[in-house]
């Protein structure tokens, strides 16, 4: 056999094996795809049920806010409920303060519009959780939530 047939015959085998390397290696490396690392799932909020406790709330305080936007008031009241009832978290206090779209208070024109003065009662409910991650206990009176 002569050195050109034995060099060509070597080239065909190193081309082939050329191929079924490069095969191997994409395999490879589809198979051996690397996986993100994620952080855990952390739920916060969302679907959350509650029991709803009828009473009324009496003002005992409207007062500048030293936490909130200037010119916001810090409303301050007590829940009382209509009947004797035991509360699913029993040391969450009745007393409260206003707030009104996202702000800790309402503003000024809030408590004029809607004619709020100490000693005023609402109708009111206290919330209580009884499913999910939202917050354990909300008052809501009547009227301001509209």
């Amino acid at each position: 056999m002569s050195l050109f047939l034995y060099c060509r015959k070597i080239f065909k085998i190193m081309k082939k094996l050329t191929f079924l390397i490069a095969l191997f290696l994409s395999v490879g490396m589809v198979g051996c795809r690397v996986k993100k690392e994620t952080k855990p799932h952390i739920l916060v909020g969302g679907a959350c049920d509650y029991i709803t406790i009828k009473g009324k709330a009496t003002i005992w305080s409207i007062d500048e806010n030293p936490n909130g936007i200037k010119g916001t008031k810090l409303v301050k009241f007590y829940f009382v409920p209509n009947q004797k009832t035991t509360y699913l978290f029993p040391n969450w206090s009745d007393t409260s303060h206003l707030v009104y779209r996202g702000l800790n208070g309402v503003t000024e024109n809030f408590v004029k519009t809607h004619n709020i003065v100490v000693g005023k009662m609402y109708e009111c409910v206290r919330e209580e959780i009884t499913k999910g991650t939202c917050t354990p206990v909300v008052f809501r009176l009547k009227g301001f939530d509209d």
